[in-house]
């Protein structure tokens, strides 16, 4: 019974640790375009001199 249970928790934890990576990546990649596209879109200082 142990083992499976110990089996379990390896199976499991592993899986909710790449959920976790890739929420968090994505929330990385939401603010690197959020962040270009002040700098180089329309939000941008150089876009509202011109």
């Amino acid at each position: 019974m142990k083992w499976i249970f110990i089996g379990l928790v390896m199976i499991v934890l592993p899986a909710q640790a790449a959920q976790q990576y890739t929420e968090s990546s994505c929330i990385l990649l939401k603010q690197q375009v959020n962040d270009y596209k002040q700098r180089l879109g329309t939000n941008s200082s150089l876009y509202t001199q011109t």
